[in-house]
């Protein structure tokens, strides 16, 4: 006989930050079970990444959000902190400017 898989389970967050609560939040859906709380808060974090919200109107990369069973029972409020990775992308505006083409100089 073969397993079933096991169905995924609805869940919702609600972002603490911009007043939401449970009727405002957002749904989604995880194989994770309630006593894996942690691991849900991430799944939320994520689903929230994946949303493109900005993070923290503070600037410090906060969240601070509230997990629930699809019920509505509160799994607990968590916080919930992103490292911004500051990415720098440099290059040449003068086009007369070429490291990889430098021409030898003699000194007399």
């Amino acid at each position: 006989m073969m397993k079933s898989q096991e169905s995924a389970k609805r869940y919702r967050y609600a972002v603490l930050n911009y007043g939401e609560r449970f009727e405002d939040g957002y749904g989604f859906e995880s194989k994770l079970d309630e006593d894996e709380v942690e691991d849900l808060v991430r799944a939320a974090a994520e689903h929230i990444d994946s949303e493109s919200f900005w993070w923290a109107d503070s600037g410090k990369g906060e969240m601070v959000i509230e997990v629930f069973k699809e019920d509505g029972l509160s799994l607990g409020v968590f916080g919930v902190y992103k490292k911004r990775i500051t990415h720098f992308s440099i290059y040449p505006k003068n086009k007369s400017v070429d490291s990889t083409n430098q021409t030898e100089r003699s000194h007399g």
